[in-house]
């Protein structure tokens, strides 16, 4: 089994080769035209393999729910999380970009969670 070092490892060198490919792709024709759909494609891939996003929910209470997700992208030369984190019953969205998933979903959670707060929506 591998440890989080080792998946992480592995899923920035199958980036890296996908860009790789990609480059030389671009590189050899006309299709520089079709950059930002390779890189969405790369995206997609490692998404896949490597299992970089997910989504679920729970109730918070008096049957209001919480959904949240999580989605791997490629930022500049950096993969990011992105969080999305909405409470179903007033609405309210929050997001946040960390450098790991479960950073981003508790993020936006916490930001989520004082948002309502604020509001006196809890």
């Amino acid at each position: 089994m591998l440890n989080t070092t080792d998946a992480k490892l592995i899923k920035s060198l199958i980036l890296l080769c996908i860009i790789l490919n990609g480059l030389v792709m671009v590189s050899s024709g006309n299709a520089l035209n079709n950059l930002g759909s390779f890189l969405s494609s790369a995206e997609s891939l490692v998404n896949a393999i490597g299992g970089t996003s997910g989504s679920g929910q729970f109730d918070r209470g008096d049957g209001k729910t919480v959904s949240w997700s999580f989605t791997g992208k490629l930022m500049g030369i950096k993969w990011k999380y992105i969080g999305i984190c909405v409470d179903q019953a007033t609405g309210t969205t929050t997001t946040s970009v960390k450098n790991s998933r479960d950073g981003s979903v508790e993020h936006c959670l916490r930001d989520l969670f004082q948002k309502l707060g604020a509001r006196q929506e809890l």
